[in-house]
């Protein structure tokens, strides 16, 4: 098993307009495979903002494996 890192993003865009994203929300997981680890941690951010789409809190994820 693998340790992963998801960290879900949201694009904002500044008072002089350039754009930059700012973390929603970072998520720790062992899972065997990234996709394992990206499709429990896409549930456990919808379900802790009680959302059936996880888009509607953020516009992307980034994933990383931690030794």
């Amino acid at each position: 098993m693998s340790h992963y890192v998801i960290t879900f993003f949201k694009n904002l865009v500044d008072s002089e307009g350039h754009p930059f994203k700012t973390t929603q929300a970072r998520i720790e997981l062992d899972d065997s495979t990234p996709q394992q680890a990206i499709e429990r941690a896409v549930v456990k951010f919808a379900e802790a903002r009680h959302l059936r789409d996880w888009t509607l809190h953020a516009d992307s994820f980034e994933l990383s494996e931690r030794p």
